[in-house]
């Protein structure tokens, strides 16, 4: 794309092309800015506030609520700066700019992985005999190392290696071997995590969907059941249609802010929707300030959702019989 110093003006003084390229551009990207704060405030009201307020939260509530706080921030101080860059009011390192695009995306990531982990440790931990030495919070924490440490490297390895690419763009594009190493393993973390929870969407799933007949287990069926499905199929579609698209715009080499309405309709379904979504599907009602009895229908459904007291997790699903040896193991 020209700079836009380049771009054909009027002749007549009747459209200035120049000036209205920039108004759609910096009225749809402050508009994609502002969407951010959607999921935002129902992260603040729905999940900080409960927790600063009944002073308790666990490793999987406070990764979850941080990563999405920090990759909202991340997104709209992104957006916000980029009409400043495409009317070339600041000079932007290209490569800079490239990478606040990128960074994002992984923390989202890393927010959708911290559910995904959580009902793999839940499954496994109810399922069968697991020995004490696996720590989830451990691998997690491990996952996240390796795939923040490969992103470094790339960074570094970009940074090092000499590139024909222009120094100031007004669009970041993937225009190094590494640059589209990193839009690669984007596409790539989101189809796997996909994977993931399709997979462990539907063996939660088929396991409380075998249990037996007590009325709360039924109850428990009724509220769990459709919050893992429908999790399992919003994530499956938008997930795979972002890989796809990611890779389709990548490969055509279409830079996603050649047109202006292009982010807004990318990023607008594709990032902030599913955000908002998960907030919908986790949404806690009337949630106790004192640590819940073992047989409270609404934190069973809470922690397999992905959010309830660490403390809870044990006796809970002792007192309802699901770990591997009671009598509703099977599936």
């Amino acid at each position: 794309m020209a700079p836009l110093r380049e771009l054909p003006v009027n002749v007549n003084g009747t459209l200035n092309a120049t000036a209205l390229l920039r108004t759609q551009f910096t009225a749809t990207h402050t508009t994609l800015a502002a969407l951010y704060l959607i999921p935002v405030m129902m992260c603040v009201i729905w999940r900080v506030m409960p927790m600063v307020r009944h002073r308790r939260g666990t490793f999987w509530q406070l990764s979850v609520s941080g990563l999405l706080l920090l990759g909202c921030f991340a997104r709209m101080s992104f957006w916000i700066m980029q009409p400043l860059v495409f009317s070339e009011v600041i000079d932007l390192p290209t490569d800079v700019n490239f990478y606040w695009n990128m960074i994002p995306s992984y923390l989202f990531f890393s927010c959708y992985l911290v559910i995904l982990f959580l009902w793999v440790e839940i499954y496994h931990k109810n399922a069968a005999a697991v020995p004490r030495f696996v720590n989830f919070h451990a691998i997690y924490g491990g996952v996240l190392a390796a795939m923040y440490c490969s992103l470094l490297a790339l960074i570094v390895a970009d940074l090092a290696s000499p590139s024909n690419s222009p120094k100031y763009s007004p669009v970041p594009m993937a225009e190094t071997l590494y640059r589209e190493l990193m839009v690669y393993s984007v596409a790539s973390l989101y189809l796997m995590v996909t994977a993931g929870f399709v997979v462990y969407g539907l063996l939660f799933y088929c396991r409380y969907q075998g249990q037996g007949r007590q009325p709360l287990l039924q109850k428990m069926r009724e509220a769990v059941l459709p919050r893992l499905r429908n999790l399992t199929i919003f994530v499956t579609i938008i997930f795979t249609a972002r890989a796809s698209l990611t890779l389709s715009t990548h490969l055509m080499h279409v830079p996603q802010s050649t047109f202006t309405w292009l982010d807004l309709a990318y990023f607008g379904p594709l990032e902030v929707f599913p955000l908002v979504l998960m907030m919908l599907i986790f949404r806690t009602k009337n949630q106790p300030t004192n640590p819940p009895a073992a047989e409270s229908l609404s934190e069973t459904t809470n922690y397999i959702s992905g959010y309830s007291s660490s403390s809870y997790s044990s006796s809970s699903y002792r007192s309802l019989n699901l770990s591997h040896s009671g009598r509703y193991s099977s599936v």
